[in-house]
């Protein structure tokens, strides 16, 4: 029987288990291999096809958030240590995904090579809005950055991760730069000067077709910034929202320049009515705007991976 394979992780992903209710829903078979996982998989030799690992034959593979997954053995006592372990382990994961991919088997996985700098860069040459940008390492550079733009905000070059401090998780948000708390150097920066804000929009991206939400974050101080900084007692808005036919099409042209089938896309419509570009999350939850949309985005990634499915079993 032909299958479709799931690798993600066990950590937070209800949205994953939803499109699998929906592959199973609709008679088609399917395997879930979580990251966690993979330190029980012996490779004999690299002569060993991974899909031969598998109880039954793959036509297509969906990778699913990878850099989230957990595992007992990285919980040693030194930082250093559980960071050289993860490693160890998603390098091995990617060679189970690259070797996939050359069985001639539909892989559903970002390139490696995107990340926010390169997204904003690609954005920036075809004629796609986005912020005044810059890395800065110094005070006196933030200070002409500011100068030049006026405010600014400060966020991860990487993707935002939860840091644990004495036990306790912190999540990393956008920050207003202070430029008084800046030492005279310190590690290069991601600052953008901070756009005046209507609302954000949130859209995710499958194969061709974009489901958009207008999130009203400037109704609360605390999501002003970063509609993640979520309050719960007073939730912001979400409602659906139609880009622009120009919008779409410029979103479409980003995405097959980056090489993107899926991916969540963060804009902001200004206080002015421009549509400024933030940045593209390949693997971004998608469960935040199928539920208060009614998009229903976990069939719409299912039925996509049971074409796939088929066209590659034939």
């Amino acid at each position: 029987m032909i299958m479709i394979l799931i690798i993600s992780t066990d950590f937070l992903e209800v949205s994953t288990e939803t499109v699998i209710d929906w592959i199973e829903a609709k008679g088609h078979s399917w395997k879930r291999v979580n990251g966690e996982s993979f330190q029980s998989i012996e490779f004999i030799n690299l002569d060993t096809s991974p899909t031969d690992l598998l109880p039954e034959k793959v036509s297509v593979c969906w990778v699913r958030r990878l850099h989230s997954f957990r595992h007992p053995c990285f919980n040693t006592p030194s930082p250093s240590t559980n960071q050289h372990l993860k490693s160890e382990a998603v390098k091995l994961i990617y060679y189970f995904i690259n070797e996939i991919k050359l069985q001639n088997i539909h892989v559903l996985w970002p390139p490696g090579t995107v990340n926010k700098l390169n997204v904003l860069a690609t954005a920036k040459r075809l004629g796609i809005k986005i912020p005044a940008t810059a890395i800065v390492s110094s005070k006196e550079a933030l200070k002409q950055f500011i100068k030049n733009f006026g405010p600014a905000i400060c966020k991860p070059i990487s993707e935002s991760d939860t840091l644990t401090i004495d036990g306790k998780p912190h999540a990393i948000y956008t920050q207003e730069v202070d430029v008084d708390l800046a030492g005279e150097t310190f590690f290069p920066t991601l600052v953008q000067n901070k756009v005046d804000k209507e609302f954000e929009i949130r859209v995710f991206y499958l194969d061709g077709e974009m489901y958009s939400m207008a999130i009203f974050s400037q109704q609360h101080k605390a999501t002003s910034l970063d509609y993640r900084n979520y309050q719960h007692e007073k939730p912001n808005r979400w409602v659906p929202f139609r880009l622009p036919e120009g919008i779409s099409q410029q979103i479409q042209k980003l995405m097959e320049a980056l090489g993107l089938v899926m991916g969540s896309i963060d804009l902001i419509r200004s206080t002015e009515k421009e549509y400024v570009f933030l940045e593209v999350n390949p693997s971004g939850q998608f469960e935040m705007v199928s539920l208060p949309c009614n998009y229903h985005l976990e069939e719409k990634i299912a039925n996509y991976l049971i074409r796939k499915k088929n066209k590659n079993g034939e």
